[in-house]
């Protein structure tokens, strides 16, 4: 038999069958991606942090628990489209072109597997929990014009009140707080009084 007539039986049981482009795609290897997604868990606790709450009569402190957020890292593995050469060849010779392109799309497509790798910190607090009553810590109160400092201190409740350290209320002069633990001093918030 003729050597051109063999090699063209052949080219036409491929494309008759998968085609040139759908077996380079099958026979490739599969390619490999990590990808984080947006499936977020909380994670184990990291610290804690101040919370002040307006309460009608004053303010409120509590103790707010914060958890490091992560997401989720999965390996996604799956053949890559290959043998768009073949079907440009194929098209104007055999007519099967398009056939065997939509074939060897749908290897690539249905070959994709994910699989979960673990989970990565996404560098996000989040509060955790409801919070917890502080009692019996110093408040430093300081007026952030003239830089003067009072102290107050929390009930056993966590409430306290500015009325009585710094008059009545008029609105006007700008005070930072900030609660004193442990000779460490961290920052709540401001207020206009």
């Amino acid at each position: 038999m003729n050597k051109a007539l063999i090699f063209f039986i052949i080219l036409t049981a491929i494309s008759i069958t998968a085609g040139c482009a759908t077996i380079t795609t099958m026979a490739w290897p599969d390619v490999e991606k990590e990808v984080v997604s947006q499936d977020k868990i909380v994670d184990d606790k990291i610290g804690y942090d101040y919370k002040l709450e307006i309460k009608e009569n004053g303010f409120n402190v509590k103790s707010v628990s914060f958890c490091r957020e992560k997401a989720a890292k999965y390996k996604i593995t799956k053949k890559q489209h290959r043998g768009i050469v073949f079907i440009i060849i194929e098209t104007p010779i055999w007519g099967l072109g398009l056939a065997d392109w939509v074939l060897s799309y749908s290897v690539s497509r249905g070959s994709e597997n994910s699989e979960l790798v673990g989970y990565v910190p996404t560098g996000i607090k989040i509060e955790c929990g409801d919070g917890e009553v502080v009692g019996k810590i110093n408040i430093l109160v300081q007026n952030s014009i003239s830089g003067e400092v009072k102290f107050t201190e929390t009930d056993d409740l966590g409430n306290f009140t500015l009325s009585g350290l710094l008059g009545a209320y008029k609105g006007f002069n700008l005070y930072n707080l900030f609660v004193k633990e442990n000779g460490k001093t961290k920052y709540l918030t401001s207020v206009w009084w």
